[in-house]
């Protein structure tokens, strides 16, 4: 999440780099950024959906541990968009060098 920032001000920065012979590569790592975007944005509503901001741990072991088996599938999935989100960002910072 603290890198959403980044991937809108990368991708206003490539805009400005762009010219006639750039056009489709700057355009297709745009468009990665903007994915990264919104796979985070998709990522922060789907979680705020299974635990929101109220939510109160049931009190049953059996329930307790289901929602972990959901906090550690979370992990995983924020864990890869993470690193797909870092390696789109170095990669549109590499293009701006």
């Amino acid at each position: 999440m603290p890198k959403m920032g980044d991937l809108m001000d990368l991708s206003n920065q490539l805009s400005k780099k762009m010219d006639s012979t750039n056009t489709d590569l700057i355009m297709s790592k745009k468009s990665e950024l903007q994915k990264a975007h919104d796979d985070m944005m998709t990522w922060m509503r789907d979680y705020s959906e299974k635990f929101p901001y109220d939510y109160k741990l049931p009190k049953d072991v059996n329930a307790v541990n289901k929602q972990l088996d959901v906090l550690k599938e979370e992990h995983e999935e924020i864990e890869e968009l993470k690193v797909r989100t870092l390696r789109v960002i170095d990669e549109a910072q590499a293009m701006l060098k």
